[in-house]
């Protein structure tokens, strides 16, 4: 069986990261979310894991 990728693993765990983000309501409803620079250094991932979540 073919392991996933690096990239892969690296927008699923982005996906969860951004997922806990907004269930923990930080913002008010309808607050837009930070820019994808700002949400990759705040995950540790890059920008295209960041989109790809």
């Amino acid at each position: 069986m073919e392991k996933p990728s690096r990239f892969l693993a690296n927008s699923s765990t982005a996906l969860e990261q951004l997922r806990g983000l907004i269930n923990q309501h930080e913002s008010a409803p309808g607050t837009p979310l930070p820019t994808e620079r700002e949400l990759s250094e705040t995950l540790g991932v890059g920008r295209r894991e960041v989109r790809r979540a």
